[in-house]
């Protein structure tokens, strides 16, 4: 039952602090359209592995918020929470970014609100 709780949510958006704590703001898909769901605080592994994807690109996170949803990056989340009054994560944890997963993979905000409940 653990497993269905774990989500592939595509990153839209990055940012670090002034500490390097790396941000980042998720998205479900809503048929086709990305909404966004929440924002999380990457852990250390997750967040290096993503810079190095990003960099290999070409793009280097700052300190205010940069777009990224274009290069596809998918984590895999833990959902403890989710309200269903804003649709957003209450309580989420990044456990990995899975390089074998593109948009078509990314959890559906339905399904999201059928786990709420």
């Amino acid at each position: 039952m653990k497993n269905a709780f774990h989500l592939h949510l595509l990153v839209n958006a990055i940012r670090r602090d002034e500490n390097f704590t790396t941000h980042i703001r998720l998205s479900a898909l809503d048929g086709y359209e990305l909404y966004e769901v929440g924002q999380l605080e990457l852990p250390l592994t997750v967040a290096q592995h993503m810079r190095q994807r990003l960099a290999q690109q070409g793009v280097l996170a700052g300190q205010d918020w940069l777009p990224v949803d274009e290069y596809a990056l998918v984590v895999v989340t833990e959902m403890n929470g989710f309200s269903l009054e804003d649709l957003t994560l209450m309580n989420g944890e990044v456990h990995y970014l899975d390089d074998n997963l593109g948009y078509g993979d990314v959890s559906q905000l339905t399904d999201l609100i059928e786990m709420s409940n």
